[in-house]
């Protein structure tokens, strides 16, 4: 009778943990899902990097447009100044000087536009060796993105397998809770929710 009493004591506390444990368990997500929701999050999409790289493709046909807009004043000064001196027999004579005062003044305005293509561009334009360079960056995130994410997600595995072999025992069970939830709230942060749907202790 004493057992029995004791038995149904703890079997609230033993159901709970069972239950705990179950419902960590049923949130379970594929390495491929996590990755995928992560490259998406941190746009790493091939597709995204194609649709650029069909853009860069096609830049070197367009021309390299400038615009220009002058406005010009100018003023010009003209000053003539003529004396006439006449020598004869009856004397000297100095006639009346002639002088001539001559301004102007220009204005115009004069709009440019200039439509210029490169030729080289056009052969091997430097948009391919960006692409290129762009790809090997994507490339290069992407795996160090998944080595990361893969150690994370095996450690999760790790601790659920853990919780599901003891059971989640009242000694182990709350460092096993606590480790979990920080792994989930790892996952969740770079996967843009993806684990927000598995419940915490």
């Amino acid at each position: 009778m004493k057992k029995l009493l004791i038995f149904l004591s703890i079997l609230p506390f033993l159901f709970s943990e069972t239950v705990w444990a179950v419902s960590k368990l049923e949130c379970r997500h594929s390495f491929y899902e996590i990755i995928q929701r992560a490259y998406q999050k941190e746009r790493l999409n091939w597709d995204e990097l194609d649709a650029v790289k069909k853009k860069m493709a096609r830049a070197p046909w367009l021309p390299t447009l400038s615009v220009g807009y002058d406005r010009v004043i100018r003023e010009t000064n003209s000053i003539d100044l003529n004396d006439n001196i006449s020598v004869s027999s009856g004397g000297v004579f100095v006639g009346p000087g002639d002088s001539n005062l001559t301004q102007s003044v220009n204005q115009g305005d004069q709009l440019r536009l200039r439509a210029m293509w490169r030729l080289d561009q056009l052969v091997f334009p430097e948009a391919t060796i960006n692409a290129f360079n762009m790809e090997r960056n994507v490339f290069k995130n992407r795996r160090e993105l998944s080595d990361d994410l893969f150690k994370l997600y095996l450690e999760r595995e790790k601790t659920l397998a853990q919780i599901k072999l003891h059971g989640a025992p009242s000694k182990e069970g709350l460092p096993l809770k606590q480790k979990l939830n920080a792994l989930n709230d790892r996952l969740n942060a770079e996967t843009d929710g993806l684990l927000s749907d598995c419940p915490k202790e």
